[in-house]
């Protein structure tokens, strides 16, 4: 059963939506005040959805921002209640964390529609646990997936090309995906580029101008493990980029150097923990087959000890990891002349 929690102050309208959700056979709380759902989600409860009426709170956008952060969870689905003036916020909400919304007046089978599809996302979600094992060989993880296609489907209202656009670069991200399972230790730097190009195509959709990509690729002609590059991408993404209010910028770098070839990633986001950066160069000091992750990093994906190893065992020679006094992180590792050349 979904849990859900409704946060609205009006009789008449709380009623209604109290109504609808007990009807869908969702289970509700209530709070008629933000304040109060915040401590709600701080206290360490939890819910599946949680429908705000947006007039509670002087700014709605921080009103999003602030549940996200309370709940502590990217999975809890923020419905909106809005006012048809604000129409022209859509954009800086569905930023703000928001994933839909209703416009009063309302009817109550607009609503029902809505939590339709959000049991059927849950359902989905549900069957992809069973499948999970075959997901995480071929490298893709569930979380962007469902996010890939939520942003799709918000694209497609507005942008019918951009969508079939976006979803040709998911079919081209799935596609090699699953082709890397098929293939030798090592790929070329042609078929690992064209999945990093599908993968930022997909999150730049997802976080638009809050992500920046400028690619100096000097050296092209080699070959290296599969999914080195797109997971240190993805992790400057998760962990650097969007860490920060107004993102920043990944920079993907070849360079023939003395010895092989370089590949540095950048990016200008908050910069690698002190202590994570600590224990990744205490793991470099490990014996081989000792440096990977835990088996709670492996299930949550590939960190940087997992791509470290993979490098080690390849070439000889791993990640360097270094905080950019500016503000970010610069990753690099060496391909050697005769070892993916």
């Amino acid at each position: 059963m979904l849990h859900a929690l409704l946060v609205h102050d009006h009789v008449i309208e709380r009623a209604i939506i109290t109504d609808v959700f007990t009807e869908q056979n969702i289970q509700v709380s209530a709070e008629s005040r933000l304040e109060d759902a915040l401590l709600w989600f701080k206290q360490g409860d939890e819910a599946d959805l949680c429908l705000i009426d947006a007039s509670l709170a002087e700014d709605a956008e921080a009103a999003c921002r602030a549940i996200r952060e309370a709940s502590g969870s990217k999975e809890l689905y923020i419905l909106l209640l809005l006012d048809i003036k604000a129409r022209s916020q859509l954009e800086r909400l569905y930023t703000a964390g928001m994933n839909d919304y209703l416009l009063r007046p309302f009817a109550a089978v607009e609503l029902k529609h809505k939590l339709c599809m959000l049991m059927q996302l849950r359902k989905s979600e549900a069957g992809l646990v069973e499948t999970e094992l075959a997901m995480l060989r071929a490298k893709i993880k569930p979380h962007f997936l469902f996010n890939a296609i939520g942003t799709i489907i918000f694209i497609s209202k507005r942008n019918a090309e951009e969508a079939r656009g976006l979803l040709r670069s998911l079919s081209e991200f799935l596609r090699s995906s699953f082709d890397f399972e098929n293939q030798a230790e090592a790929v070329s730097f042609k078929v690992e580029l064209a999945l990093v190009s599908a993968y930022l195509d997909l999150e730049k959709a997802r976080f638009g101008s809050r992500l920046q990509v400028n690619y100096e690729l000097g050296a092209t002609q080699f070959h290296l493990p599969p999914f080195v590059i797109q997971t240190l991408v993805e992790n400057a993404i998760r962990h650097g980029i969007t860490a920060k209010l107004i993102g920043g910028t990944i920079e993907i770098i070849t360079l023939s150097v003395p010895g092989g070839i370089r590949v540095i990633i950048k990016d200008d986001g908050v910069g690698i923990p002190e202590e994570q950066l600590e224990s990744f160069m205490r793991l470099r000091k490990q014996p081989p087959g000792r440096r990977l992750p835990s088996g709670q990093q492996l299930r949550q994906g590939i960190g940087l000890a997992n791509t470290n190893e993979r490098l080690l065992r390849h070439f000889g020679t791993g990640l360097h990891i270094r905080r950019r006094e500016s503000g970010g992180t610069t990753v690099t590792f060496l391909i050697p002349a005769q070892g993916g050349i």
